[in-house]
């Protein structure tokens, strides 16, 4: 399903370039030695954010998200994270407080921002099926932030440039824990995919939205892979802290560069 062997997924070629390191699964304070050098590495890639696609911690305990406020403070570009089942709880066990602990300790376990000329959406994967509120209430967010104009609001941390910079459309980044699907599109509910009912509704958003969503980005798996679904690509991180299987599987980040609706990516290894 991998489209193109050279790491391209080409939707369309025009426009400024935004640079987004992807770092997952950081299972703190286990990767803190693999972090240090992805801190590293990610200062000398020059990126306009970094996006951390979830299992910030091995526990979700207030002094691991402690210690991963203090990794955060070493980077010199915003960093945005979503949630994983290490932070929140596994798929079917999530629960109000975790999650509540989580968005005090971080923030937000689902938002949009603007990065560069990209839309960046974050998603909390661990709430679809949940059946808690959040979850109806992230449905319609979605929903909104894929069927609106995504203008450049006054209050953005991204410069405006241009009076047409603030007025045009925004490509989509989408980024969560759990990829769609690990390998078929029709498999079964399983640890490592979101359950087939609340993927085919996210999936149809992104059909009926696909020319306006360039890349979908995320983690959990261990391994890095790409996929991809209607010409849309689903690009999996490697993780910081370990492979898996353990010592068959790299461990690292992803480089992500937008242009215009164009997605390239190239995995860099520890």
């Amino acid at each position: 399903m991998l489209q193109k062997s050279d790491g391209q997924c080409l939707v369309q070629e025009q426009g400024k370039t935004t640079r987004l390191a992807v770092l997952a699964d950081l299972h703190l304070p286990q990767g803190t030695e693999r972090l240090r050098r992805a801190v590293a590495a990610v200062e000398a890639e020059k990126v306009d954010a970094v996006l951390v696609a979830g299992d910030l911690t091995q526990r979700g305990e207030e002094w691991e998200y402690a210690e991963w406020l203090r990794w955060k403070k070493r980077f010199a570009v915003p960093v945005f994270c979503v949630p994983g089942n290490h932070d929140v709880g596994d798929k079917g066990e999530v629960t109000g407080e975790r999650l509540a602990r989580y968005e005090s300790q971080v923030g937000p376990s689902f938002f949009a921002v603007n990065v560069g000329a990209v839309r960046v959406i974050g998603l909390n994967s661990l709430l679809f099926g949940s059946g808690l509120e959040k979850e109806v209430e992230q449905w319609a967010f979605l929903s909104s932030e894929l069927c609106h104009p995504a203008s450049v609001p006054l209050s953005s941390a991204t410069s405006v440039t241009t009076l047409s910079q603030y007025r045009t459309d925004r490509p989509r980044v989408v980024f969560l824990h759990h990829p769609p699907f690990r390998v078929q599109l029709d498999e079964k509910a399983d640890y490592w995919n979101i359950d087939p009912e609340s993927r085919r509704r996210l999936l149809d958003l992104f059909e009926a939205n696909e020319d306006r969503i360039c890349g979908v980005l995320a983690g959990h798996l261990h391994y890095p892979t790409a996929l991809a679904w209607n010409n849309v690509p689903i690009l999996v991180a490697p993780a910081v802290s370990f492979g898996l299987p353990e010592g068959k599987q790299p461990e690292g980040w992803m480089l992500v560069t937008v242009t215009g609706n164009a997605v390239d990516f190239v995995v860099r290894e520890f």
